[in-house]
């Protein structure tokens, strides 16, 4: 149980927190201005709704924050908002990179390109072992860490560079400055994106 006062308003509120910790830093920020935890404890699946069950009339906000599927045993009805854990977003391709370009909006074929070759902005994929150790360490991690700070959930280094050995890792330059990554791998006939890090690497003179 989170007591604080909301961004924005003076108005305290108490939050009941469900959960296993991992965005409660992240919702916690976003929510309070300052807060306290007044009543916190530990429990598993088999306890947690029957314990949030009971808490939940002293609270005015109550956040369930158990992933799929996990999170069946906590339904709810009425006055509730469900994110889910993920969004898929599909973009068809087509099959040559002219009729890519033809599909682009006029706004994008008329001003993104432009700039893009104005800030002389390039790409190179590789499937080099070392240069993909390098992303995940010196890219990967710090980006992820420094987005997300202690509610960050960083991919194992094994999963990354099996994926990008899989495809390819993407690698974006501005001149020679390297400026942003991410893997590229085929599966079942679909193109698959994984995690995009800004660069954090100190720039070149």
């Amino acid at each position: 149980m989170i007591r604080g006062s909301i961004r924005g308003s003076d108005k305290p509120v108490v939050v009941l927190y469900v959960g296993r910790c991992w965005n409660n830093d992240f919702l916690t920020d976003l929510l309070f201005e300052k807060h306290e935890v007044i009543f916190q404890e530990k429990a598993n699946l088999f306890v947690a709704r029957s314990r949030s069950k009971l808490l939940a009339p002293d609270a005015d906000i109550e956040i369930v924050d158990i992933g799929w599927p996990y999170s069946g045993q906590f339904n709810r009805h009425g006055a509730y908002l469900e994110f889910p854990d993920w969004i898929n977003m599909v973009l068809p391709l087509e099959k040559n990179w002219d009729s890519i370009v033809r599909s682009f909006r006029s706004t994008t074929r008329n001003n993104d390109l432009r700039l893009i070759r104005r800030n002389q902005y390039r790409f190179e994929v590789t499937n080099d072992p070392d240069i993909i150790d390098d992303f995940y360490d010196r890219m990967y991690v710090p980006s992820v860490s420094r987005r997300h700070g202690a509610a960050s959930i960083v991919a194992p280094k094994k999963h990354v560079v099996k994926r990008a050995l899989q495809g390819k890792l993407l690698q974006v330059y501005r001149g020679p400055q390297l400026v942003i990554a991410g893997v590229v791998y085929p599966e079942d006939g679909i193109l698959y994106f994984l995690p995009v890090s800004r660069s954090v690497l100190p720039k070149v003179p």
